[in-house]
């Protein structure tokens, strides 16, 4: 006699489309670089056309961190999870597989949350994540910044802070891999995870889908131990927490198992730190800046093709570490071109968002940290007289401590 059980549907659905979205929505792997590629070629087609349905407006096709392109893919993922679930309601044999599948993507699952953890927490340690200020950033005056600039500038403030957030993250990354640590791992998975969605909701940044979808997926993992735990934190009732079943593959050498699940946890760190070690920088703050990157106050403005000075009244000028060069005016509003600079020829070329590039002459010396460089206002050409600012002394970046207020 054929019974519907709607918890059954819907675990059959949230199994599924987890599964979908760890194989279609694109995340940085360094050893698997072409999920971007294979998700744009299967999906964009059908992204594009369901925008067109339904009037929403795509800057680009392509699947981005909380772009419309990924939630239009999200509902896709979802419909088909549902469409499958519909039909495995109708199917005796593939119901009786559906706990067998549901122990594999639960391993999966497992192992792909360890692995977002372990990104996360390293990419704070080694203070790739909340690197520190540039110093545009940093003399940018604090209401001007959006709130998501606020907060990471905040955050790169501090070393030490950063690297505790990171190992928050990569404690229960560890803790996930062993069945005896897991449901633990789980618990602070969920704790941590749930910071981290209110910081992304409370200032606006943008991996609000990739954060809820995997504390969606911690909730999924912990779902067979919610009466367990149900009874042990509200009802105070001691008992013993098992762990779910997961997938068993018996081998008749017992060495096997082990040293699969060993290579298995090391392709983990491979993947996680190996930005970090071909880099040989494991610590952002301390790396070398390209040459001539920092801020620079501009003394004097000397008329060169004309007896007047630009209406432009610029006080500074700051290269950033990933090659721009960055204008700011009296009323702090910045202006940004892509720069490249000939050390040799001593040049700087620039290039606005027209593409229209153009060198500009430079001299330096380094005794005085004095930088002359050639602008240009229309047709008109200056001189910049400049001198660098020792940003580095700034107070937001010095790593000052008091136990008390009395010494502050």
């Amino acid at each position: 006699m054929y019974r519907f059980q709607l918890s059954m549907f819907l675990k059959r659905t949230c199994y599924l489309f987890c599964a979908l979205y760890i194989v279609f929505i694109p995340v940085q792997f360094n050893f698997f670089p072409y999920q971007q590629t294979i998700s744009d070629g299967l999906f964009g087609n059908l992204i594009q056309l369901l925008a067109d349905i339904f009037s929403v407006e795509l800057k680009n096709v392509s699947i981005s961190s909380d772009s419309a392109s990924t939630y239009i893919l999200l509902f896709i993922l979802l419909v088909i999870s549902l469409l499958f679930s519909v039909i495995t309601e109708f199917s005796n044999r593939l119901k009786e597989k559906t706990e067998s599948v549901h122990n594999i993507l639960r391993t999966i699952f497992i192992y792909y949350l360890s692995l977002q953890l372990f990104k996360y927490g390293f990419d704070k340690v080694f203070k790739y994540q909340f690197y520190l200020p540039e110093p545009n950033i940093l003399y940018t005056p604090v209401g001007n910044l959006s709130k998501d600039f606020l907060y990471w500038t905040s955050m790169g403030t501090s070393y030490w802070y950063s690297v505790f957030a990171g190992l928050i993250e990569i404690i229960p990354a560890c803790l996930l891999l062993f069945k005896k640590t897991r449901v633990i791992g789980l618990l602070i998975s969920t704790m941590v995870l749930i910071n981290v969605i209110a910081i992304n909701i409370g200032f606006d940044i943008s991996v609000k889908a990739h954060s809820t979808f995997l504390f969606i997926l911690t909730l999924l993992l912990l779902q067979p131990q919610f009466k367990q735990l149900y009874n042990l934190f509200i009802l105070q009732q001691t008992g013993h927490i098992t762990t779910a079943s997961y997938i068993q593959i018996h081998f008749n050498n017992p060495s096997i198992a082990p040293t699969l699940k060993t290579l298995l946890i090391s392709l983990l760190l491979l993947e996680s730190l190996y930005p970090y070690a071909t880099a040989r920088n494991f610590n952002d703050d301390t790396a070398n800046r390209p040459y001539l990157h920092g801020a620079y106050q501009i003394n004097e403005i000397v008329p060169i093709s004309t007896d007047s000075l630009p209406p432009l009244a610029l006080k500074r000028f700051f290269v950033h570490r990933s090659g721009y060069l960055i204008f700011q005016n009296k009323k702090d509003q910045m202006q940004d071109l892509k720069l490249s600079i000939d050390s040799v020829k001593k040049e700087f070329t620039v290039t606005d968002y027209h593409k229209n590039t153009v060198n500009l002459r430079y001299s330096y010396t380094s005794n005085d940290s004095l930088l002359n460089l050639q602008f240009f206002n229309g047709k008109n050409e200056y001189l910049l007289k400049t001198k660098a600012l020792n940003w580095r002394k700034l107070p937001a970046l010095q790593n000052n401590f008091h136990w008390s207020i009395d010494t502050y």
